[in-house]
Protein backbone atom coordinates (compact mmCIF):
# COMPACT_ATOMS: atom_id res chain seq x y z
CA UNK A 1 0.00 0.00 0.00
CA UNK A 2 1.73 3.57 -0.90
CA UNK A 3 1.29 5.66 1.56
CA UNK A 4 0.90 9.60 1.11
CA UNK A 5 2.19 12.63 3.24
CA UNK A 6 0.84 15.79 2.75
CA UNK A 7 2.97 18.62 3.76
CA UNK A 8 3.33 21.02 1.44
CA UNK A 9 3.70 24.76 2.78
CA UNK A 10 -0.16 25.05 1.15
CA UNK A 11 -1.34 23.37 4.65
CA UNK A 12 -0.22 25.70 6.67
CA UNK A 13 -1.36 28.69 4.50
CA UNK A 14 -4.71 27.14 4.37
CA UNK A 15 -4.55 26.88 8.55
CA UNK A 16 -4.06 30.62 7.86
CA UNK A 17 -7.70 30.91 6.01
CA UNK A 18 -9.71 28.88 8.29
CA UNK A 19 -10.97 29.34 11.32
CA UNK A 20 -9.23 26.30 12.85
CA UNK A 21 -12.57 25.13 14.72
CA UNK A 22 -12.21 27.94 17.09
CA UNK A 23 -14.47 30.74 16.10
CA UNK A 24 -14.14 33.81 14.61
CA UNK A 25 -13.18 36.79 17.03
CA UNK A 26 -14.67 39.94 16.17
CA UNK A 27 -12.97 42.38 18.68
CA UNK A 28 -11.18 45.37 18.59
CA UNK A 29 -7.02 45.26 18.75
CA UNK A 30 -8.12 47.62 21.81
CA UNK A 31 -10.32 47.35 24.90
CA UNK A 32 -11.65 50.16 26.50
CA UNK A 33 -9.52 50.94 29.56
CA UNK A 34 -12.13 52.03 31.66
CA UNK A 35 -14.01 48.28 32.18
CA UNK A 36 -10.73 47.84 34.01
CA UNK A 37 -10.68 50.69 36.48
CA UNK A 38 -11.45 49.91 39.75
CA UNK A 39 -9.12 46.25 39.76
CA UNK A 40 -4.96 47.29 39.80
CA UNK A 41 -4.07 44.15 38.48
CA UNK A 42 -6.49 43.96 35.94
CA UNK A 43 -5.23 47.31 35.05
CA UNK A 44 -1.60 46.45 35.40
CA UNK A 45 -2.19 43.36 33.43
CA UNK A 46 -3.88 45.32 30.61
CA UNK A 47 -0.89 47.73 30.47
CA UNK A 48 1.36 44.72 29.86
CA UNK A 49 -0.68 43.26 27.08
CA UNK A 50 -1.69 46.16 24.90
CA UNK A 51 0.53 49.28 26.24
CA UNK A 52 4.02 47.19 25.85
CA UNK A 53 3.93 45.79 22.77
CA UNK A 54 5.37 42.55 23.97
CA UNK A 55 4.46 38.78 22.02
CA UNK A 56 4.05 37.77 25.55
CA UNK A 57 3.34 37.96 29.14
CA UNK A 58 4.40 36.35 32.09
CA UNK A 59 2.39 36.51 35.30
CA UNK A 60 4.08 34.74 38.01
CA UNK A 61 3.48 34.42 41.93
CA UNK A 62 2.99 31.94 44.95
CA UNK A 63 0.91 28.48 44.87
CA UNK A 64 -2.38 29.99 45.41
CA UNK A 65 -2.36 33.71 44.60
CA UNK A 66 -4.99 34.00 41.72
CA UNK A 67 -2.48 33.98 38.72
CA UNK A 68 -5.66 31.79 36.76
CA UNK A 69 -7.77 33.73 37.85
CA UNK A 70 -6.90 36.81 36.72
CA UNK A 71 -6.32 36.01 33.73
CA UNK A 72 -9.41 34.12 32.78
CA UNK A 73 -11.23 37.07 34.35
CA UNK A 74 -9.23 39.34 31.77
CA UNK A 75 -9.92 37.50 29.09
CA UNK A 76 -13.76 37.15 29.70
CA UNK A 77 -13.39 40.89 30.26
CA UNK A 78 -12.27 41.04 26.96
CA UNK A 79 -14.63 38.79 25.66
CA UNK A 80 -12.81 35.94 24.56
CA UNK A 81 -13.29 32.48 25.84
CA UNK A 82 -11.89 29.20 26.24
CA UNK A 83 -12.20 26.96 23.09
CA UNK A 84 -13.08 30.12 20.75
CA UNK A 85 -10.51 32.41 20.57
CA UNK A 86 -8.21 31.57 23.95
CA UNK A 87 -6.40 27.85 24.37
CA UNK A 88 -5.42 27.20 27.41
CA UNK A 89 -2.82 24.04 27.96
CA UNK A 90 -1.44 22.68 31.70
CA UNK A 91 2.14 21.79 31.21
CA UNK A 92 4.00 19.08 33.02
CA UNK A 93 7.15 17.46 33.55
CA UNK A 94 6.49 15.14 30.49
CA UNK A 95 4.58 16.73 27.93
CA UNK A 96 5.58 16.48 24.38
CA UNK A 97 6.26 19.17 22.56
CA UNK A 98 4.21 17.60 19.14
CA UNK A 99 1.33 18.88 21.47
CA UNK A 100 2.16 22.54 20.57
CA UNK A 101 3.68 22.58 17.09
CA UNK A 102 1.98 19.64 15.97
CA UNK A 103 2.63 16.29 13.94
CA UNK A 104 1.66 13.61 11.64
CA UNK A 105 -1.89 12.49 12.13
CA UNK A 106 -3.72 9.74 9.78
CA UNK A 107 -6.77 10.15 7.92
CA UNK A 108 -9.93 8.71 6.88
CA UNK A 109 -8.39 8.02 3.64
CA UNK A 110 -5.92 4.07 4.05
CA UNK A 111 -2.52 5.21 3.72
CA UNK A 112 -2.65 8.83 4.14
CA UNK A 113 -0.98 11.09 6.57
CA UNK A 114 -1.38 14.67 7.39
CA UNK A 115 -0.10 17.49 9.21
CA UNK A 116 -1.99 18.55 12.16
CA UNK A 117 -0.97 21.46 14.03
CA UNK A 118 -0.74 21.97 17.58
CA UNK A 119 -2.32 24.03 19.81
CA UNK A 120 0.61 26.84 19.56
CA UNK A 121 0.67 26.12 15.55
CA UNK A 122 -2.83 27.03 15.58
CA UNK A 123 -3.25 30.50 17.89
CA UNK A 124 0.12 31.70 15.79
CA UNK A 125 -1.44 31.23 12.41
CA UNK A 126 -5.30 32.35 13.69
CA UNK A 127 -4.36 35.69 15.86
CA UNK A 128 -5.71 33.62 19.04
CA UNK A 129 -4.37 34.09 22.66
CA UNK A 130 -2.96 30.79 24.15
CA UNK A 131 -2.06 30.30 28.18
CA UNK A 132 0.47 28.22 29.81
CA UNK A 133 0.08 27.36 32.69
CA UNK A 134 2.92 26.09 35.29
CA UNK A 135 5.58 26.80 32.52
CA UNK A 136 8.39 26.44 35.22
CA UNK A 137 7.63 22.48 34.89
CA UNK A 138 7.94 22.43 31.45
CA UNK A 139 10.44 20.01 30.34
CA UNK A 140 13.92 22.20 28.81
CA UNK A 141 12.91 21.34 24.98
CA UNK A 142 9.45 23.02 24.92
CA UNK A 143 10.60 26.19 26.65
CA UNK A 144 13.68 26.27 24.09
CA UNK A 145 10.44 26.03 21.42
CA UNK A 146 9.12 29.15 23.04
CA UNK A 147 12.55 31.56 22.80
CA UNK A 148 12.68 32.22 19.31
CA UNK A 149 8.46 33.05 19.02
CA UNK A 150 8.75 35.50 22.06
CA UNK A 151 12.12 36.90 20.36
CA UNK A 152 11.52 37.43 16.31
CA UNK A 153 7.58 36.54 16.76
CA UNK A 154 8.23 33.32 14.46
CA UNK A 155 7.79 29.61 15.42
CA UNK A 156 9.79 27.10 14.18
CA UNK A 157 7.77 23.76 12.75
CA UNK A 158 10.29 20.77 12.41
CA UNK A 159 10.60 19.72 8.50
CA UNK A 160 9.93 23.06 7.54
CA UNK A 161 12.32 25.79 6.26
CA UNK A 162 10.22 29.01 6.91
CA UNK A 163 9.16 29.65 10.12
CA UNK A 164 5.65 30.53 10.93
CA UNK A 165 5.33 34.56 11.78
CA UNK A 166 2.80 35.16 14.23
CA UNK A 167 -0.37 36.77 13.19
CA UNK A 168 -0.96 40.28 14.90
CA UNK A 169 -3.47 39.90 17.38
CA UNK A 170 -1.44 36.91 18.66
CA UNK A 171 -0.86 36.12 22.19
CA UNK A 172 1.37 34.39 24.25
CA UNK A 173 0.06 34.30 28.24
CA UNK A 174 2.51 32.30 30.60
CA UNK A 175 2.08 31.62 34.65
CA UNK A 176 4.66 30.72 36.69
CA UNK A 177 4.88 29.51 40.15
CA UNK A 178 7.37 31.67 43.02
CA UNK A 179 8.56 30.22 46.27
CA UNK A 180 7.30 32.88 49.29
CA UNK A 181 10.79 34.54 48.61
CA UNK A 182 10.47 35.28 45.08
CA UNK A 183 12.37 32.85 43.64
CA UNK A 184 10.55 30.44 40.63
CA UNK A 185 10.37 26.84 41.99
CA UNK A 186 12.05 25.92 38.56
CA UNK A 187 14.93 23.34 39.11
CA UNK A 188 18.49 24.38 37.94
CA UNK A 189 18.31 22.63 34.31
CA UNK A 190 15.29 25.09 32.82
CA UNK A 191 16.18 28.26 35.44
CA UNK A 192 18.54 29.74 31.99
CA UNK A 193 16.07 29.13 29.62
CA UNK A 194 13.29 30.28 32.17
CA UNK A 195 15.23 34.12 32.80
CA UNK A 196 15.93 34.32 28.95
CA UNK A 197 12.29 33.67 28.49
CA UNK A 198 11.82 36.88 31.06
CA UNK A 199 14.14 39.01 30.02
CA UNK A 200 11.90 39.00 26.31
CA UNK A 201 8.34 39.16 28.11
CA UNK A 202 6.63 41.57 30.17
CA UNK A 203 6.05 40.08 33.72
CA UNK A 204 3.59 40.69 36.59
CA UNK A 205 4.57 39.74 39.68
CA UNK A 206 1.35 39.10 41.78
CA UNK A 207 2.16 38.75 45.79
CA UNK A 208 0.37 36.32 48.14
CA UNK A 209 -3.09 36.98 49.02
CA UNK A 210 -3.56 38.82 52.06
CA UNK A 211 -6.58 38.43 54.37
CA UNK A 212 -8.30 41.98 52.77
CA UNK A 213 -7.83 40.40 49.21
CA UNK A 214 -9.14 36.83 50.15
CA UNK A 215 -12.46 38.98 51.88
CA UNK A 216 -13.01 40.94 48.77
CA UNK A 217 -13.03 37.54 46.78
CA UNK A 218 -15.53 35.80 48.90
CA UNK A 219 -17.43 38.62 49.69
CA UNK A 220 -18.08 39.64 46.03
CA UNK A 221 -18.93 36.24 44.70
CA UNK A 222 -20.73 34.77 47.63
CA UNK A 223 -22.42 38.14 49.69
CA UNK A 224 -24.77 35.95 51.89
CA UNK A 225 -21.52 34.48 53.92
CA UNK A 226 -21.09 38.09 55.13
CA UNK A 227 -20.93 37.03 58.55
CA UNK A 228 -17.87 33.85 58.09
CA UNK A 229 -16.22 35.90 55.55
CA UNK A 230 -13.25 36.98 57.67
CA UNK A 231 -12.81 33.53 59.63
CA UNK A 232 -12.62 32.12 56.60
CA UNK A 233 -9.92 34.42 54.55
CA UNK A 234 -7.94 34.20 58.14
CA UNK A 235 -8.30 30.56 57.46
CA UNK A 236 -6.58 30.52 53.89
CA UNK A 237 -3.68 32.83 55.74
CA UNK A 238 -2.95 31.19 58.86
CA UNK A 239 -3.71 27.20 58.11
CA UNK A 240 -2.28 27.58 54.75
CA UNK A 241 -5.58 26.22 53.03
CA UNK A 242 -6.07 26.56 49.45
CA UNK A 243 -8.04 29.73 48.17
CA UNK A 244 -9.44 26.99 45.66
CA UNK A 245 -10.79 24.71 48.74
CA UNK A 246 -12.17 27.50 50.32
CA UNK A 247 -14.16 28.64 47.48
CA UNK A 248 -15.44 25.34 47.38
CA UNK A 249 -16.43 25.15 51.11
CA UNK A 250 -18.56 28.68 50.29
CA UNK A 251 -20.19 27.26 47.41
CA UNK A 252 -21.47 24.16 49.47
CA UNK A 253 -22.35 25.68 52.78
CA UNK A 254 -24.56 28.92 50.90
CA UNK A 255 -27.75 27.02 50.74
CA UNK A 256 -26.99 26.26 54.50
CA UNK A 257 -27.27 30.05 55.59
CA UNK A 258 -30.28 32.02 56.85
CA UNK A 259 -30.11 35.87 58.17
CA UNK A 260 -26.48 35.29 58.88
CA UNK A 261 -26.84 32.41 61.11
CA UNK A 262 -25.71 28.36 59.82
CA UNK A 263 -29.11 26.33 59.72
CA UNK A 264 -26.65 23.60 60.53
CA UNK A 265 -23.09 23.22 62.41
CA UNK A 266 -22.86 19.51 61.87
CA UNK A 267 -23.35 19.74 58.38
CA UNK A 268 -20.62 22.57 57.82
CA UNK A 269 -18.39 20.75 59.64
CA UNK A 270 -18.48 17.55 57.33
CA UNK A 271 -18.50 19.74 54.42
CA UNK A 272 -15.25 21.12 56.19
CA UNK A 273 -13.69 17.74 56.52
CA UNK A 274 -14.41 16.42 53.08
CA UNK A 275 -12.99 20.02 51.53
CA UNK A 276 -9.30 20.65 54.29
CA UNK A 277 -8.95 17.83 55.69
CA UNK A 278 -10.03 14.50 53.54
CA UNK A 279 -6.15 13.65 52.71
CA UNK A 280 -5.77 13.24 56.45
CA UNK A 281 -6.07 10.35 58.68
CA UNK A 282 -6.33 9.83 62.17
CA UNK A 283 -5.25 11.71 64.34
CA UNK A 284 -3.69 14.10 61.51
CA UNK A 285 -7.17 14.78 60.60
CA UNK A 286 -8.44 15.51 64.26
CA UNK A 287 -5.91 17.59 64.94
CA UNK A 288 -6.86 19.68 61.94
CA UNK A 289 -10.40 19.41 62.16
CA UNK A 290 -10.08 20.82 65.53
CA UNK A 291 -8.10 24.00 64.38
CA UNK A 292 -10.73 24.61 61.61
CA UNK A 293 -14.01 24.20 63.53
CA UNK A 294 -14.06 27.53 65.05
CA UNK A 295 -15.73 28.16 61.46
CA UNK A 296 -18.41 26.42 62.45
CA UNK A 297 -19.06 28.82 65.61
CA UNK A 298 -17.11 26.41 68.12
CA UNK A 299 -17.79 22.42 68.50
CA UNK A 300 -16.53 20.69 71.10
CA UNK A 301 -13.76 18.05 70.89
CA UNK A 302 -16.18 15.54 71.44
CA UNK A 303 -18.40 16.25 68.60
CA UNK A 304 -15.55 17.11 66.09
CA UNK A 305 -14.54 13.43 66.71
CA UNK A 306 -17.39 12.24 66.33
CA UNK A 307 -17.94 13.46 63.29
CA UNK A 308 -14.63 12.74 61.82
CA UNK A 309 -14.69 8.84 62.86
CA UNK A 310 -17.83 7.56 64.10
CA UNK A 311 -20.22 9.92 61.85
CA UNK A 312 -23.22 7.55 60.58
CA UNK A 313 -25.31 8.73 58.14
CA UNK A 314 -28.95 7.35 57.29
CA UNK A 315 -30.05 6.45 53.90
CA UNK A 316 -33.40 7.48 52.32
CA UNK A 317 -34.54 6.60 48.75
CA UNK A 318 -38.02 7.95 46.65
CA UNK A 319 -38.70 7.07 42.81
CA UNK A 320 -37.26 10.62 41.93
CA UNK A 321 -34.06 11.15 44.73
CA UNK A 322 -31.38 9.20 46.33
CA UNK A 323 -30.57 10.72 49.78
CA UNK A 324 -27.35 9.85 52.18
CA UNK A 325 -27.24 11.72 55.15
CA UNK A 326 -26.57 15.81 54.30
CA UNK A 327 -26.45 14.99 50.28
CA UNK A 328 -29.27 13.64 48.31
CA UNK A 329 -29.35 13.32 44.14
CA UNK A 330 -32.11 13.18 41.52
CA UNK A 331 -32.58 9.51 39.90
CA UNK A 332 -32.28 9.04 36.33
CA UNK A 333 -34.20 6.30 36.12
CA UNK A 334 -36.80 4.63 38.54
CA UNK A 335 -34.31 1.09 38.45
CA UNK A 336 -33.28 -0.16 42.12
CA UNK A 337 -30.51 -1.41 42.93
CA UNK A 338 -29.04 -4.66 42.26
CA UNK A 339 -25.81 -3.98 43.53
CA UNK A 340 -25.01 -5.68 46.94
CA UNK A 341 -23.58 -2.85 49.26
CA UNK A 342 -22.26 -2.91 53.02
CA UNK A 343 -23.88 -0.63 55.17
CA UNK A 344 -21.15 -0.17 57.74
CA UNK A 345 -20.42 3.20 59.78
CA UNK A 346 -17.25 3.68 57.62
CA UNK A 347 -19.05 2.78 53.83
CA UNK A 348 -21.78 5.33 54.20
CA UNK A 349 -19.88 8.04 55.89
CA UNK A 350 -17.69 7.25 52.55
CA UNK A 351 -20.89 7.18 50.38
CA UNK A 352 -22.19 10.25 52.27
CA UNK A 353 -19.10 12.12 51.11
CA UNK A 354 -19.04 10.79 47.22
CA UNK A 355 -22.67 11.95 47.15
CA UNK A 356 -21.77 15.26 47.98
CA UNK A 357 -19.41 15.85 45.62
CA UNK A 358 -21.71 14.44 43.05
CA UNK A 359 -24.49 17.04 44.38
CA UNK A 360 -22.36 19.79 43.54
CA UNK A 361 -20.39 18.39 40.19
CA UNK A 362 -17.13 18.28 41.92
CA UNK A 363 -14.89 16.04 40.54
CA UNK A 364 -13.87 12.94 43.13
CA UNK A 365 -10.53 11.70 44.06
CA UNK A 366 -10.16 8.56 46.42
CA UNK A 367 -7.09 7.05 47.33
CA UNK A 368 -6.75 3.59 49.19
CA UNK A 369 -5.17 0.89 49.37
CA UNK A 370 -6.39 -1.93 46.98
CA UNK A 371 -9.99 -3.95 48.08
CA UNK A 372 -10.97 -1.09 50.48
CA UNK A 373 -14.08 -0.14 48.17
CA UNK A 374 -13.24 2.74 46.32
CA UNK A 375 -14.91 1.35 42.96
CA UNK A 376 -17.40 -0.43 44.80
CA UNK A 377 -18.92 2.92 46.22
CA UNK A 378 -18.50 4.48 43.08
CA UNK A 379 -20.82 1.65 41.50
CA UNK A 380 -23.28 1.26 44.00
CA UNK A 381 -23.95 5.11 44.07
CA UNK A 382 -24.67 4.90 39.98
CA UNK A 383 -26.64 2.21 40.55
CA UNK A 384 -29.65 3.81 42.82
CA UNK A 385 -29.38 6.97 41.07
CA UNK A 386 -29.70 5.06 37.41
CA UNK A 387 -26.78 6.78 36.57
CA UNK A 388 -24.46 5.20 33.47
CA UNK A 389 -21.34 4.69 35.03
CA UNK A 390 -18.34 3.84 32.57
CA UNK A 391 -15.16 2.45 34.19
CA UNK A 392 -11.32 2.31 32.59
CA UNK A 393 -8.54 0.54 34.30
CA UNK A 394 -5.75 2.95 33.68
CA UNK A 395 -1.94 1.67 33.00
CA UNK A 396 1.71 2.97 32.31
CA UNK A 397 0.46 1.69 28.91
CA UNK A 398 -3.14 3.95 28.36
CA UNK A 399 -2.71 6.42 25.58
CA UNK A 400 -4.44 9.67 25.12
CA UNK A 401 -6.40 7.86 22.57
CA UNK A 402 -8.07 4.90 25.05
CA UNK A 403 -9.45 8.19 26.68
CA UNK A 404 -10.39 10.56 23.69
CA UNK A 405 -10.45 8.66 20.77
CA UNK A 406 -8.60 7.80 17.76
CA UNK A 407 -8.68 6.25 13.74
CA UNK A 408 -9.38 2.99 13.81
CA UNK A 409 -9.73 0.21 11.07
CA UNK A 410 -13.12 -0.63 10.09
CA UNK A 411 -15.33 -2.24 7.37
CA UNK A 412 -16.10 -0.32 4.61
CA UNK A 413 -20.55 -1.25 4.94
CA UNK A 414 -19.55 0.65 8.59
CA UNK A 415 -18.69 3.78 6.62
CA UNK A 416 -21.30 3.04 4.23
CA UNK A 417 -24.47 2.11 6.26
CA UNK A 418 -25.11 6.01 8.15
CA UNK A 419 -24.04 7.86 4.51
CA UNK A 420 -27.33 5.47 3.10
CA UNK A 421 -29.31 6.57 5.87
CA UNK A 422 -29.02 9.96 5.53
CA UNK A 423 -29.56 10.40 1.43
CA UNK A 424 -32.75 8.36 1.66
CA UNK A 425 -33.87 10.72 4.57
CA UNK A 426 -32.70 13.23 1.69
CA UNK A 427 -34.42 11.61 -1.27
CA UNK A 428 -37.93 10.94 0.43
CA UNK A 429 -37.54 14.88 1.79
CA UNK A 430 -36.93 15.61 -2.00
CA UNK A 431 -38.15 13.69 -4.78
CA UNK A 432 -41.15 11.22 -5.16
CA UNK A 433 -40.81 7.78 -3.88
CA UNK A 434 -43.85 6.37 -5.91
CA UNK A 435 -41.58 7.68 -9.16
CA UNK A 436 -38.28 6.27 -8.22
CA UNK A 437 -39.03 3.24 -6.60
CA UNK A 438 -36.83 1.68 -9.45
CA UNK A 439 -33.88 3.83 -8.31
CA UNK A 440 -33.77 3.44 -4.64
CA UNK A 441 -34.08 -0.53 -5.11
CA UNK A 442 -30.91 -0.30 -7.40
CA UNK A 443 -29.39 1.37 -4.25
CA UNK A 444 -30.50 -1.31 -2.19
CA UNK A 445 -28.73 -3.56 -4.62
CA UNK A 446 -25.71 -2.08 -4.31
CA UNK A 447 -25.09 -1.98 -0.69
CA UNK A 448 -26.14 -5.72 -0.41
CA UNK A 449 -24.04 -6.79 -3.33
CA UNK A 450 -21.32 -4.17 -1.60
CA UNK A 451 -21.12 -2.77 -5.10
CA UNK A 452 -19.42 0.67 -3.49
CA UNK A 453 -18.33 2.48 -6.48
CA UNK A 454 -21.42 1.87 -8.50
CA UNK A 455 -23.42 3.47 -5.39
CA UNK A 456 -20.99 6.29 -4.97
CA UNK A 457 -22.35 7.17 -8.61
CA UNK A 458 -25.47 7.23 -7.68
CA UNK A 459 -25.55 8.98 -4.80
CA UNK A 460 -23.85 11.62 -6.55
CA UNK A 461 -25.97 11.77 -9.50
CA UNK A 462 -29.29 12.32 -6.75
CA UNK A 463 -27.15 15.17 -5.02
CA UNK A 464 -26.90 16.91 -8.30
CA UNK A 465 -30.80 16.52 -9.51
CA UNK A 466 -31.28 17.61 -5.75
CA UNK A 467 -29.36 20.76 -5.91
CA UNK A 468 -31.00 21.92 -9.04
CA UNK A 469 -33.89 21.27 -7.39
CA UNK A 470 -33.82 22.98 -3.85
CA UNK A 471 -31.59 25.54 -4.70
CA UNK A 472 -34.24 28.23 -4.95
CA UNK A 473 -37.11 26.40 -3.40
CA UNK A 474 -35.56 25.43 0.07
CA UNK A 475 -32.46 26.80 1.56
CA UNK A 476 -32.25 24.19 4.47
CA UNK A 477 -32.87 21.92 2.24
CA UNK A 478 -30.15 22.96 -0.40
CA UNK A 479 -28.00 23.17 2.65
CA UNK A 480 -28.41 18.97 3.61
CA UNK A 481 -27.43 18.05 0.59
CA UNK A 482 -24.45 20.35 0.01
CA UNK A 483 -23.26 18.78 3.59
CA UNK A 484 -24.19 15.06 2.57
CA UNK A 485 -22.22 16.05 -1.26
CA UNK A 486 -19.04 16.46 0.70
CA UNK A 487 -18.98 13.29 2.89
CA UNK A 488 -19.93 11.58 -0.85
CA UNK A 489 -16.41 13.40 -1.99
CA UNK A 490 -14.63 11.69 1.09
CA UNK A 491 -15.74 8.67 0.54
CA UNK A 492 -14.48 8.59 -3.13
CA UNK A 493 -11.35 9.25 -1.48
CA UNK A 494 -11.53 6.61 0.73
CA UNK A 495 -12.86 3.92 -1.90
CA UNK A 496 -9.95 5.10 -4.74
CA UNK A 497 -7.35 3.53 -1.75
CA UNK A 498 -9.56 0.31 -0.44
CA UNK A 499 -12.68 -0.79 -1.04
CA UNK A 500 -12.37 -3.53 1.67
CA UNK A 501 -12.01 -1.14 4.56
CA UNK A 502 -10.97 2.05 5.96
CA UNK A 503 -10.44 4.34 9.03
CA UNK A 504 -12.76 6.04 10.86
CA UNK A 505 -12.74 8.22 14.11
CA UNK A 506 -13.75 6.20 16.69
CA UNK A 507 -14.36 8.86 20.09
CA UNK A 508 -12.80 7.53 23.16
CA UNK A 509 -14.57 6.77 26.18
CA UNK A 510 -14.11 10.13 28.42
CA UNK A 511 -15.26 11.99 25.19
CA UNK A 512 -18.88 10.18 25.22
CA UNK A 513 -18.95 10.60 28.50
CA UNK A 514 -18.77 14.27 28.66
CA UNK A 515 -21.13 13.89 25.61
CA UNK A 516 -23.89 12.02 26.89
CA UNK A 517 -23.72 12.95 30.63
CA UNK A 518 -22.39 9.67 32.00
CA UNK A 519 -20.80 8.76 34.87
CA UNK A 520 -16.89 8.05 34.26
CA UNK A 521 -14.43 6.34 36.42
CA UNK A 522 -10.66 6.03 35.91
CA UNK A 523 -9.07 3.21 38.11
CA UNK A 524 -5.38 3.37 38.99
CA UNK A 525 -5.10 7.05 37.22
CA UNK A 526 -1.84 7.75 39.23
CA UNK A 527 -0.12 4.96 36.65
CA UNK A 528 -1.05 6.64 33.67
CA UNK A 529 0.78 8.52 31.29
CA UNK A 530 1.36 12.55 31.42
CA UNK A 531 -0.14 12.89 28.00
CA UNK A 532 -3.27 10.69 29.62
CA UNK A 533 -3.34 13.17 32.62
CA UNK A 534 -3.11 16.41 30.49
CA UNK A 535 -6.67 15.26 29.26
CA UNK A 536 -8.14 15.78 32.68
CA UNK A 537 -6.73 19.38 32.89
CA UNK A 538 -9.84 21.03 31.33
CA UNK A 539 -12.14 19.09 33.04
CA UNK A 540 -11.08 19.74 36.28
CA UNK A 541 -11.58 23.11 35.76
CA UNK A 542 -14.78 24.18 36.89
CA UNK A 543 -15.22 27.10 34.47
CA UNK A 544 -14.94 25.11 31.02
CA UNK A 545 -18.39 24.40 30.01
CA UNK A 546 -17.05 23.38 26.60
CA UNK A 547 -13.68 21.01 26.24
CA UNK A 548 -11.95 20.92 23.02
CA UNK A 549 -9.67 17.61 22.06
CA UNK A 550 -7.48 18.21 19.77
CA UNK A 551 -6.82 14.25 18.68
CA UNK A 552 -9.18 14.71 15.76
CA UNK A 553 -7.75 17.22 12.90
CA UNK A 554 -11.41 18.73 12.46
CA UNK A 555 -12.58 18.26 15.97
CA UNK A 556 -14.86 21.19 17.64
CA UNK A 557 -15.67 22.08 21.05
CA UNK A 558 -17.57 19.34 22.58
CA UNK A 559 -20.23 20.64 25.45
CA UNK A 560 -19.89 19.27 28.60
CA UNK A 561 -23.20 17.61 29.72
CA UNK A 562 -24.90 18.96 32.95
CA UNK A 563 -25.03 15.34 34.31
CA UNK A 564 -21.21 13.98 33.65
CA UNK A 565 -19.47 13.35 36.86
CA UNK A 566 -15.87 12.71 36.91
CA UNK A 567 -14.87 10.04 39.20
CA UNK A 568 -10.96 8.48 40.14
CA UNK A 569 -9.30 6.22 42.17
CA UNK A 570 -5.40 5.58 43.08
CA UNK A 571 -3.59 3.62 45.40
CA UNK A 572 -1.13 5.37 48.11
CA UNK A 573 1.95 6.72 46.27
CA UNK A 574 4.09 4.58 48.36
CA UNK A 575 3.08 1.47 47.42
CA UNK A 576 5.98 -0.05 45.16
CA UNK A 577 5.73 1.03 41.56
CA UNK A 578 3.10 4.20 42.48
CA UNK A 579 3.69 7.65 42.41
CA UNK A 580 1.84 10.54 43.19
CA UNK A 581 -0.76 12.97 40.73
CA UNK A 582 1.12 16.26 39.90
CA UNK A 583 0.10 18.72 41.84
CA UNK A 584 -1.81 20.97 39.62
CA UNK A 585 -3.87 18.63 38.86
CA UNK A 586 -4.89 17.14 42.48
CA UNK A 587 -5.41 20.13 43.92
CA UNK A 588 -8.50 20.79 41.65
CA UNK A 589 -10.02 17.09 43.32
CA UNK A 590 -12.38 17.86 45.60
CA UNK A 591 -12.16 14.48 48.03
CA UNK A 592 -8.80 13.26 48.61
CA UNK A 593 -9.61 10.73 51.13
CA UNK A 594 -8.02 7.16 52.32
CA UNK A 595 -11.08 5.36 52.73
CA UNK A 596 -11.68 3.44 56.04
CA UNK A 597 -8.44 4.48 57.32
CA UNK A 598 -8.62 6.46 60.47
Amino acid sequence: MDFIVRRDDDALKLERISSCNFGTSCLSAHADKEQFQGNQKLEELHIAVEGSGALSVVVQGPSGCGKTSLLRDYLSLRGRTVGDSVMVVHLGEQIDSKVLLGTFTCTAVPGEFVWMPGLLTKCVLNGHWIVLEDIDFAPPDVISLLLPLVKTGRLNLPGYYEAVVAARDFKLFLTQRTTSTGCPEAGHMVAGLLKVLEDHSVTLTLPPHTTDDIEKVISSEYPDLETFTKQLALTVVEQGVSLRHVLKLCNRIVPQVAHGRLTSVPDMMLDLLDCFCGHLSGEKKLSKALKLSHLCGGLSQNMVEQLCFSHMPSLQSSPSTFSVGRSYIGRSCSSQSKVCYSHTQSSLSLLEAVSRCVQMAEPVLLVGETGVGKTATVSYLASVTGYKLVVMNLSQQTDSIDLLGGYKPVQMVHIVAPLKEEFEELFRATFSLKQNGHFLASVQTCVTKKQWIKLLKLMVHSVESAHKRTKRSDKNLYAKWGKLGLKLKKLRQQLLKSQTFAFTFDEGALVEAVKEGWWILLDEVNLASAESLQCLSAILEAHSNSLLFMEKPDSEPVTRHPDFRLFCCMNPSTDVGKKSLPENIRNRYTLDQHPFHK
